[in-house]
């Protein structure tokens, strides 16, 4: 017994120790502070031209020291990364001014390149604002290719630097060169000082490179096709004296029609959220034409705007106004610095440097990252801009009766308006309607953009004109879009009587986003929740609620005919699934990831041989939305049956038509409208839905 009693000891003795022994690191590990990461506080790769020298003027950190005048440029020759590096030649002296206050363990790297054969670049550092001066390892032997040189300065071998305000670094000829030094790719970093446990380290960024945001500024209903924009929202104008960036047409804007023009004191700056994203990439076009001289800088914040790290300053070699120079279209790609991941409150500038005596432009802005596990994506990566507190009084012109909010139902939990133009003098017979619904990628835009535009319906072309409002993507996700613009053609039927519109005649219109709007109600006419489709990967489901909840459900939100300007289309291709505006679209989910949700967010999916009219047209040259989504959806709507398919690629143009292309095309448009809808034969009256008996419920 007492054996037995001991055996059940040493086992309870021997299974605690065991225990322990698993046990013990799990709670050392919540009790440590994790691994602290280094932080780049300084980082530049002289991407600022070539035979530039570099600049000093802020936000710069450098200064130019050298004797006589000698100034540090920058070269082709010399790179180690990018385009550009510098040479350091006669009697140069460069130096940085940087703060490390809050950080510790201070390291400093660059890479060189030498052929020298006589003489010395001295590379030393100062703590006290270059009182004195420390020396590192000098540059005096030939160095065939690039080399890096790194240097942790803790006390344990220099004289530290640790949570200084004012600390120099310095590269300076020490005595007359034979041979050339190139440098590149300085930077400067540190770790955080902490006095209380750290926090665990954010997970690295892992998985495929996902574009949360891109602007190519082509959008008809922000951007216009015609030159002079102002840039909008989410934009923000900060340029000095009401400065503000405008777009600019040009058939050699590499994403056409537009792209931005910065000059006198322009400043764009965009926010961004990037919460859940690391490993942040801008990429842009620059372009510059007519340069003597001046400068665009490219910069970014980590905190909201309180201070910049510079990118590059774009400028080219100076010229004169008898040989001024020009640099075509050229694509940069910058990886941010650490501060830039999940950070909610980033910033990206593109602002006026030295005074412009040249065209200088920007185009094509994106921001991708990688997912950072464990941390949900930012809902809305660039933010809703505020709503204005003193909107401007919409000019109406004669002869028309403008209704600017008028309230149709509800969106989710909220009011939902349209506008709606009717002429001050009415006819004796009511009028057919055109519905103008408005694009920017689902995610932007607002029916009184086109206030001008439905005015323009009534007093040149014989309509009722209306704009539409519907829930964006950063308030919620497909169908909430299709089901407020059903509700409108819906509340329109309800509501005929009272604005003298013909319930039998009604066409919508739509550019971009709005196309595809546009398009999907052409197709999902009537359509409910009972009905279902077959996929074109062979699977059978029911349709979404396209309806909604917002009202008036008893009347039919049929249109006759729908006019689609470069609409997405076709959410099955590698572009859909990498286009962030389709991404938030689908609620986030990449189109590959919902397959089938993907696809009942195209019009194509509900082709049918009673849908109506369909005209399309879209530029060949469109770098928004290939042009191939709309040869796609025409397909599908000739397969389907449908009887009226009037689609063509139009020739050279982009994402908004120009010139003679956009002439015709709205011509075209205007012709399309009059034959299906203004003068169309009515066969069958359309005012309720399939079924519905008016002497039963009434609508809301």
């Amino acid at each position: 017994m007492k054996y037995f009693l001991r055996s059940i000891e040493i086992r309870i003795a021997l299974c605690i120790m065991l225990l322990l022994t698993v046990v013990s690191p799990i709670f050392e590990m919540k009790s440590l502070s994790a691994d602290p990461v280094d932080t780049q506080l300084f980082y530049d790769s002289f991407e600022y031209g070539n035979g530039v020298a570099v600049p000093t003027t802020s936000p710069s950190q450098w200064s130019q020291e050298g004797l006589n005048g000698s100034l540090v440029k920058t070269t082709t020759s010399g790179m180690h990364s990018g385009t550009y590096g510098i040479k350091i030649d006669a009697t140069d002296s460069l130096s940085l001014r940087l703060s490390t206050v809050g950080y510790q363990n201070i390291q400093l790297s660059y890479w060189y390149k030498s052929s020298v054969t006589a003489g010395s670049v001295k590379v030393e550092y100062s703590a006290n604002g270059g009182s004195d001066w420390f020396a590192l390892d000098p540059i005096n032997k030939a160095q065939g290719s690039f080399a890096q040189r790194m240097y942790t300065i803790t006390a344990a071998t220099y004289t530290p630097i640790d949570n200084l305000p004012d600390v120099r670094v310095r590269f300076s000829v020490d005595s007359a060169l034979t041979g050339n030094i190139y440098i590149d790719d300085v930077v400067v970093s540190g770790t955080a000082i902490s006095s209380t446990p750290e926090e665990p380290s954010t997970p690295q960024p892992v998985g495929p490179e996902i574009e949360f945001f891109s602007d190519n500024f082509d959008d008809p209903d922000n951007y216009g096709s015609e030159g002079s924009v102002s840039i909008p929202s989410p934009w923000l104008q900060e340029g000095a004296v009401g400065s503000a960036a405008k777009t600019s047409t040009s058939t050699s804007a590499p994403s056409l029609p537009n792209f931005v023009k910065i000059d006198s004191n322009d400043a764009l700056a965009l926010p961004l959220n990037t919460t859940g994203y690391g490993n942040i990439k801008l990429s842009y076009f620059t372009r510059a034409s007519s340069y003597i001289s001046g400068s665009m800088v490219v910069e970014w914040s980590g905190n909201g705007g309180s201070s910049w790290t510079t990118l590059e300053e774009f400028k080219l070699t100076q010229g004169t106004a008898e040989q001024k120079n020009n640099e075509s279209n050229k694509l940069k790609t910058w990886t941010l610095g650490a501060d830039a991941n999940n950070n909610a409150n980033l910033k990206i500038r593109f602002r006026v440097g030295d005074p412009m005596q040249a065209n200088m432009y920007m185009d094509s802005v994106s921001i991708a990252g990688q997912a950072i596990p464990g941390i949900p994506p930012a809902v809305t990566p660039v933010p809703a801009p505020p709503p204005s507190t003193d909107p401007v009084p919409f000019p109406v012109p004669d002869g028309v009766t403008l209704y600017e909010d008028v309230e149709i139902g509800t969106a989710g939990n909220r009011p939902l308006y349209t506008s709606i133009a009717v002429p001050e003098t009415l006819p004796a017979a009511p009028l057919p309607v055109v519905v103008y619904i408005h694009g920017g990628g689902w995610n932007h835009g607002d029916r009184k953009q086109a206030l001008a535009n439905i005015c323009g319906y009534v007093t040149k072309r014989g309509y009722i004109g209306v704009s539409l409002d519907y829930r964006l993507t950063p308030e919620a996700p497909y169908p909430a879009q299709i089901q407020d613009v059903k509700l409108a053609i819906r509340y329109l039927r309800a509501h005929a009587a009272e604005y003298h519109i013909d319930p039998d005649r009604i066409g919508v219109w739509g550019s971009s986003a709005g196309g595809h709007l546009a398009s999907l109600l052409g197709t999902s006419g009537d359509l409910l929740t009972s009905d279902q489709v077959v996929l074109d990967n062979e699977n059978t489901v029911n349709v979404p609620d396209l309806e909604g909840l917002g009202g008036w459900h008893e009347y039919s939100d049929k249109v006759q005919a729908v006019a689609d300007w470069f609409g997405p289309a076709d959410f099955t291709t590698a572009f859909a699934n990498n286009y962030s505006s389709v991404t938030a679209l689908l609620g986030g989910n990449q189109a590959f990831m919902v397959p089938d949700q993907a696809r009942l967010a195209m019009p194509g999916t509900y082709a049918s041989p009673d849908d109506p009219p369909f005209w399309i047209r879209h530029g060949d040259a469109d770098s928004t939305i290939p042009y191939t989504d709309s040869v796609t959806f025409a397909n599908q709507l000739t397969a389907a049956g449908v009887p009226v398919v009037d689609f063509k690629a139009v020739p050279g143009q982009g994402h908004g038509f120009t010139g003679t292309a956009s002439e015709t095309a709205n011509a075209e448009a205007w012709a399309f409208m009059d034959q299906y809808v203004k003068n169309r034969t009515v066969t069958e009256h359309i005012l309720y839905k399939n079924g519905y008996d008016p002497g039963g419920s009434n609508g809301s």
